[in-house]
Formats: C-alpha cells, sequence, structure tokens
C-alpha cells in the first residue's frame, strides 16, 4: 500500500493537508473523501479505515483537512461553507492535474454541503457523490435543532446573538465564526440538490441524533439516479458493526459509475 502526505495552497493562501493512499498504479478512479465539522481527515478513524478499504479495491483515495481543522492551517473561526468550497477546489484541481482518472466525492456530514456545491461546479469531472449523514438543511439541524445535539442549546436568536459577539462554542474546541453563523442562517443547502447531474447515493442512518434522517429521506432525490440507503438503528456515525455494509455499498456505487467512465 502507498500512502503519500501532501500539503496544498489555497487561493486565499490557506495550507491543506492531504493523504493519498493507492494500491498500485492501476486504478479505476480517484475519491476524494470529505469530512465533518467538528472532525478531520481520518473521521476517527472512519475515514482511515474506508480510505484502505477502496484503495484495496483498486481505487486511489485522498481525504484532506479544511482549513481550521487537523493538520490544515487555520481556526475554526476561519472555517465556513464557501470557505470548505475554495479547499474543495483546490483538491479536485489538483487531482484532475495530476491524476487521469475519473473522480468521485464522498462526504459527511457538515462536508455535504461543499460536496453539493463543489459538484455542481466541477460537473465535468465529477461521476459520482456519497452522502454519509448528511447536512442537508442548516435550520433543521443547527437554527432550530430537531434533534437532540443541539437542540435546546442553539437557536435562531442565539445564533443571531452571536453575530454581535465573538461567534459561539459549539464544541469546547470548536467555535463557530460570523461568516458560518451568517451561511447557517441563510443558506438551504437542500436546494441546490436537483441542480446535480452525477448520479447521488445518500447513506443515513435513522436513529441520527446529530443530524436529522427525516431531511435526508425528504430530499435525497436529487435526480433520476439518486437513491437512499437507510441504516436501520444507526446513529450519526453508523456504528463499526454497520462499516461493512457502508463501505461495501460506496464502493459498488463507486464500481457502478466510475468504471469505463472515461
Amino acid at each position: 500500500m502507498s500512502l503519500q502526505k501532501f500539503t496544498l495552497i489555497t487561493n486565499d493562501d490557506f495550507r491543506l493537508s492531504l493523504v493519498l493512499e493507492k494500491l498500485s498504479s492501476e486504478c479505476s478512479g480517484h475519491v476524494v473523501l470529505a469530512h465533518g465539522i467538528t472532525s478531520d481527515k481520518n473521521e476517527d478513524g472512519f475515514y482511515t479505515r474506508l480510505s484502505q478499504y477502496l484503495a484495496e479495491n483498486m481505487y486511489m483515495v485522498s481525504r484532506f483537512d479544511f482549513r481550521g481543522h487537523g493538520e490544515s492551517s487555520g481556526n475554526s473561526k476561519d472555517f465556513n461553507v464557501n470557505g470548505q468550497i475554495e479547499d474543495f477546489s483546490t483538491v479536485l484541481d489538483w487531482a484532475s492535474d495530476s491524476y487521469q482518472l475519473p473522480i468521485a466525492i464522498i462526504a459527511a456530514s457538515f462536508g455535504a454541503p461543499a460536496a453539493i456545491n463543489t459538484t455542481i461546479d466541477h460537473e465535468s469531472i465529477i461521476h459520482a457523490l456519497v452522502l454519509l449523514n448528511p447536512v442537508l438543511d442548516f435550520n433543521r439541524t443547527f437554527v432550530n435543532p430537531e434533534v437532540p445535539w443541539l437542540k435546546g442549546k442553539f437557536s435562531s436568536d442565539i445564533l443571531i446573538s452571536a453575530l454581535n459577539n465573538n461567534g459561539i462554542e459549539l464544541t469546547p474546541d470548536f467555535t463557530l465564526g460570523k461568516k458560518l453563523i451568517r451561511e447557517l442562517l441563510e443558506l438551504r443547502p437542500y436546494e441546490k440538490l436537483t441542480r446535480i447531474k452525477c448520479p447521488v447515493l445518500s447513506i443515513h442512518g435513522d436513529h441520527d441524533e446529530y443530524v436529522p434522517y427525516e431531511v435526508t429521506a425528504q430530499y435525497y432525490k436529487a435526480n433520476e439516479k439518486s437513491r437512499l440507503l437507510t441504516i436501520e438503528g444507526a446513529n450519526h456515525g453508523f456504528g463499526i458493526e454497520n462499516e461493512q455494509i457502508v463501505f461495501t455499498s460506496c464502493k459498488e456505487w463507486l464500481d457502478q459509475n466510475l468504471i469505463n467512465a472515461n
């Protein structure tokens, strides 16, 4: 197994830490993994294991830290959706220029909104998208939370008030900056799903306590090539007991849509 580390520079001068994994020079496609809001390119080991699994099945896999996360530069207040999109564009430009392979994106949780925008903006090179427990509705997840994670902690009034202060703490290690708070109040990621032209697989646990499953069930149908896989009884991270079905489903989706894409 080959494991390489890269540092990419965005147009607004953030350093992005990226790890590329592959088994051999013969790959069926290039898969880019995008993490959630309080995680990093390893996703608590989930992405490390997924990357290895896909590499063993003849895919090149890149996983990177968004700005303000992991080994990339910046802090949590530098993180916002528009910044994520810039990070994504930097990674995809590098991937497209460096390797002549069809590309797919797998995005978890808060990585989904930027992945949706990026897929639309780079439709000529993105051949498949997988969304894992995706945040598709900021209102129902952060502004007026419907699930236990932020219910009673966040509200529209609290977030509006945070715009007049120095942001708001999401976790002890992560503070939302003003740009991100404005995006949470204004953006509706689900509205852009229907602009995606490539096949979209959404995988979501129906006992998710962080991101409402009902939103994904309502909006997953981006186009006629969309599919929803419900993991019954699973919480936000799926759980180790459900990893194999998630990994296998991702691989099968990639096999269907990347092999012979070019």
